[in-house]
């Protein structure tokens, strides 16, 4: 299978191309729809019982404080991928005005608010024995 979609693709550098660009958009919409469901979800929790955005009940209830942890770890960790991706797909990877440092720190910065997404996650499971 793979043999064939090599051979394709260097048959017809043309399409196999238009394929990439369409499969690099939609893994590009899926970060982005996954960014902002998280984010909401992050808003939801925060907000109070007349739906009204609340920071101080966040940080006076413990379940809501790890569930923002979690949800906000996911949400920003997706939008550094999504604007990682972006940078990485405009620029030059070499040469004098290469992007691809700062993409990486982008990558970077992603890893860690997804893991300390996980590490909120943990800590809901394993201390608060929230399942």
């Amino acid at each position: 299978m793979l043999r064939a979609c090599t051979v394709r693709a260097v048959q017809h550098p043309e399409q196999h191309r238009c394929f990439q660009q369409q499969a690099f958009a939609h893994t590009h919409c899926q970060k982005a729809t996954a960014a902002r469901l998280q984010l909401w979800k992050t808003y939801r929790i925060a907000s109070t019982e007349t739906g009204s955005f609340s920071l101080k009940s966040v940080l006076q209830h413990r379940d809501a404080f790890t569930a923002v942890g979690v949800e906000l770890g996911a949400g920003i960790g997706a939008w550094c991928f999504f604007f990682g991706t972006s940078l990485y797909d405009q620029g030059p990877l070499d040469g004098p005005d290469s992007v691809l440092i700062p993409v990486l720190w982008t990558w970077v910065a992603g890893s860690c608010f997804f893991t300390l997404g996980s590490l909120f996650l943990g800590f809901r499971h394993f201390s608060m024995r929230v399942v």
